[in-house]
């Protein structure tokens, strides 16, 4: 039964100056405040288990940028606290400034908390903000339960990384937030929450109960930022609030004109029951209610991809006329339609050059016929992709960026002054010699990045010279490198990384294996590693081994694709016979060029121009959308663009969803994934609800965050984990397109991706790094493909229930049967033993479900079911309610 809100005044226990208390209470939620001298001490309990998830001054924080530097200010003057039906409010300024706040808590008759933070500008000059830190304070050392604090939606992010923090990591500083770069022209890319952690919501449990702390803000970028401060003599954890992360988002905070105010977005409160997954589920029924739910007509087609089987030639027009056919493509839809596809995705190369967003009719005919053609013959629709970056000079050079500072006409960007090459060591101090650098050394690799014919080539492995400008770069990873030393010898230490005085940190190696053969015989693993990610020039030892073939196989690096600067190989013991010696030092090239030019995104001329030539397009016959690479590159200074000098990343997040919404204003039958735009690939930089609905003229589908190269890796990793935790806190479909060129004959990655990313694309019959079609993946493919469509309505539009990691529960829209996904990601044989819970299906007891695809045992209100694995494999089984 919900209580009423009730309100009351009490008055505080505490002496000296403590105000009368005001408090709200409705449910199993009591808020109250008390003005203890210049604090306001609010409180937040749950009165049904107890806790108390804060009890310390309410935490009213901030810096300003002064002439003379950066200054704090902490709490209220003359603060005041009222009470209202079902609210109070906390009102005063910020010590030694003219910013006032008003504070408002309401409190509904459900027990759900919402808090709003307004700061105004009382003043006569304008007030810049560099941090804010506000928010409710749980005092540590009053603090006797056991809680951890755990992120929402990501307790496992993109990078891998376990964001579940007990109250010593807590306290011990053990945590910090997952975080991406983009290349080094890129100016001002330092997130300003070091030290303190974000995310879209927070899980605050000790297992039995807990509060769910959601930030949303569906107007400005905005996290719910957590921190750990000192009080008088205790510590205590800062949740909720306000407060300012990434790129100083939400910008619009940091610079306050003269009368001029900024509300921050609404702070949820949810007490609950149980732990972290009860958190999770009531999040992404909170995001459904807001909007961003899966709506009952949501039917994704199954992709095909051709990229994994015609190649990525970017601006090569010899290439793309050689490889990127209309032929080619109707071959790609040949397959498509063979394996049980519905659309075929066009990846870059159907532009006249990448990032034109012009079709090349010269190669391709039109658009409308091609439409047509993939229809009448294949049953396919069509879909391709737009990119915010262009690979040639296509555009007014007016409309590029304007870097701080830059004059006269645009240039690319190079990047920045690197150091100098320094010499790699010809022995060991102890007298090993170094084998790569010994005469007649051959060196081959997989492949290398084009576009640098003095740097990054495959000779600058072993030229006895480190960093970047004497350095290897693949074109794509997986990659290899590989030296024949000529002869055998016994070694037992390999050196190598990506820059020996780190400069750019970029595409260092996160993953790779070192493979060694003698003269004749066969490849012998003798080195793993899987992190921690090696910039600098590191060592590795290992057993001593004769060989004379040296290669490392490189599973990811990144960002992009990988560097060495030198490959070092060293004897076991000192030995006599040739001399190490290295080449000459190769010329440094002063910061050389990026490969493409740099639109800016809030420029309305371009805007108009991409957005028209999308139009074009699209308005052919198109069913589905990417819009990727249109990662921020930064701000620009040019005030003729009509944007804010500099742009900020939050105006070119507009810009680009601008271009989404102008096409579904046109087009609403569209499908549209659309990459984050300021870190398109990897950790996502907005919340994963921001801007996204099934109306409005939104986008529709986020990216499943680059899964794309390497499906099995990066499940094995434990980076693919990621997406399990999406799927229990978030509602919004996820798109993502695997090549099953980097599957197993097991389908692993098919069904891991197919049972955690809503609209799923595939290909790579061939893939872009294997000599031949793979039949034998094919076969296995057209199987699965095939229950794949059976099922995908469980898959598409099923809610998904997380019973562990790798268990996966689908249940149908109508509520009358699921399908249930089990994983084995070990190299063993297993046994899987699955509870499914008969109320998930409405039944009162397990007789009431049967079960299809493997043996089931009824134990009251559970059905056992019981799979056998075998090493990294899938399996899965329906569940049904018997009428």
């Amino acid at each position: 039964m919900q209580l009423g809100v009730v309100l009351a005044a009490i008055v505080a226990a505490g002496q000296g100056g403590s105000s009368r208390m005001k408090v709200l209470e409705a449910n199993r939620a009591v808020v109250s405040a008390t003005l203890s001298g210049a604090e306001v001490v609010i409180r937040m309990e749950d009165r049904r288990s107890g806790h108390v998830w804060a009890d310390g001054p309410y935490a009213y924080a901030i810096t300003v940028s002064h002439a003379e530097g950066q200054r704090d200010h902490r709490g209220l003057a003359n603060p005041r606290v009222r009470v209202g039906q079902g609210s109070l409010t906390v009102s005063g300024t910020i010590t030694d400034t003219t910013l006032s706040v008003i504070h408002r808590l309401t409190l509904d008759t459900s027990g759900v908390l919402q808090e709003r933070i307004t700061l105004r500008n009382d003043g006569k000059e304008p007030v810049e903000l560099t941090n804010v830190g506000m928010g409710f304070r749980k005092l540590f050392a009053a603090d006797t339960q056991a809680r951890r604090l755990v992120a929402v939606p990501f307790r496992r992010q993109v990078d891998g990384k376990l964001h579940d923090y007990g109250t010593e990591d807590l306290l011990s500083g053990r945590f910090s937030n997952s975080d991406w770069a983009n290349d080094a022209t890129v100016a001002n890319q330092q997130c300003v929450d070091a030290g303190r952690l974000r995310s879209e919501a927070w899980a605050w449990t000790d297992g039995e109960a807990g509060v769910l702390i959601a930030k949303y803000n569906d107007d400005s970028i905005e996290n719910s930022v957590a921190a750990v401060e000192t009080v008088a003599e205790d510590t205590a954890l800062r949740f909720g609030g306000a407060g300012l992360s990434l790129y100083r988002e939400p910008r619009g905070a940091t610079y306050l004109g003269p009368g001029k105010a900024f509300t921050f977005g609404t702070t949820y409160y949810f007490l609950f029951d149980g732990s972290w997954p009860q958190a999770y589920e009531l999040y992404r029924t909170f995001l459904e209610d807001k909007g961003h739910g899966i709506p009952k007509d949501y039917a994704p087609p199954l992709n095909w991809n051709e990229l994994f089987d015609v190649g990525w030639y970017h601006s090569n027009r010899e290439e793309l006329f050689k490889y990127y056919t209309r032929d080619a493509l109707l071959k790609e839809a040949a397959k498509a339609a063979e394996i049980g596809c519905d659309l075929l995705y066009l990846d870059p190369g159907w532009e006249v050059c990448e990032g034109t967003t012009q079709w090349d009719t010269e190669r391709l005919g039109t658009v409308r016929d091609l439409a047509r053609e993939l229809r009448e013959k294949y049953g396919l629709r069509l879909g391709y992709r737009t990119i915010g970056r262009v690979y040639r000079d296509e555009f007014p050079n007016a409309w590029y960026i304007r870097r701080q500072g830059e004059s006269g006409p645009y240039s690319m960007p190079r990047l920045r002054q690197q150091p100098t090459p320094e010499p790699v060591p010809l022995r060991k101090a102890d007298g090993r010699r170094n084998l790569a650098l010994l005469p007649g050394v051959k060196v081959s690799v997989s492949s290398t990045i084009p576009g640098y014919d003095k740097l990054h080539r495959p000779e600058h492995l072993n030229d006895g010279w480190y960093n970047n400008p004497a350095s290897w770069i693949s074109a794509e990873d997986p990659s290899w490198v590989e030296l024949d030393l000529g002869a055998e010898y016994r070694i037992d230490e390999i050196a190598l990384g990506s820059e020996h005085t780190a400069h750019f940190r970029d595409r260092s190696l996160r993953r790779f294996s070192l493979w060694l053969r003698p003269a004749s015989g066969d490849w012998q693993t003798v080195l793993t590693h899987w992190g921690p990610t090696v910039h600098e020039t590191t060592a590795f030892r290992f057993q001593p081994t004769i060989a004379r073939f040296i290669r490392v196989l490189i599973h990811e690096a990144g960002p992009t694709s990988a560097r060495i600067d030198e490959l070092e190989v060293y004897e076991a013991e000192p030995g006599t016979g040739p001399e190490p010696a290295r080449r000459p030092m190769p010329d440094v090239v002063e910061g050389s060029p990026i490969g493409f030019w740099e639109v800016c995104t809030q420029n309305k001329a371009w805007q108009a121009e991409k957005l028209k030539r999308i139009l074009a397009i699209t308005g052919q016959g198109v069913d589905f959308m990417m819009f990727d690479e249109f990662d921020w590159r930064g701000p620009c200074y040019d005030p003729s663009h009509g944007h804010p000098v500099p742009s900020t990343p939050e105006g070119h997040v507009r810009a680009v969803y601008g271009l989404v919404e102008g096409m579904r204003r046109r087009y609403p039958h569209v499908l549209v994934e659309a990459h984050d735009p300021v870190w398109p690939w990897s950790m996502r930089y907005l919340p994963t609800y921001f801007r996204q609905g099934f109306g409005k003229s939104r986008y529709q589908e986020n990216w499943g965050f680059e899964f794309m190269w390497n499906p099995i890796e990066d499940l094995l990793s434990g980076r693919a984990l990621c997406l399990y935790y999406y799927n229990l806190g978030c509602p919004v479909p996820l798109y993502d397109h695997i090549t099953m060129e980097a599957d197993n004959d097991a389908c692993l990655s098919f069904w891991w991706y197919a049972s955690t990313v809503r609209h799923l694309g595939i290909g790579g019959k061939k893939g872009l790094n294997s000599p031949a079609e793979n039949e034998v993946r094919w076969q296995a493919y057209k199987k699965a493909v095939a229950e794949y469509n059976r099922l995908r309505a469980y898959y598409a539009r099923g809610r998904f229930v997380g019973l562990e990691e790798t268990v996966h529960v689908h249940v149908h829209p109508d509520g009358k049967s699921a399908v249930v996904n089990v994983f084995n990601l070990t190299r063993d044989a297993a046994r899987k033993t699955v509870r499914f819970p008969a109320d998930l299906l409405g039944a009162r007891n397990a007789a009431q479900l049967a079960c299809e695809g493997t043996t089931s045992q009824a134990d009251g209100k559970d059905l056992v079911l019981t799979f056998d694995l075998p090493p990294l494999s899938p399996a899965h089984a329906v569940v049904r309610l018997e009428q």
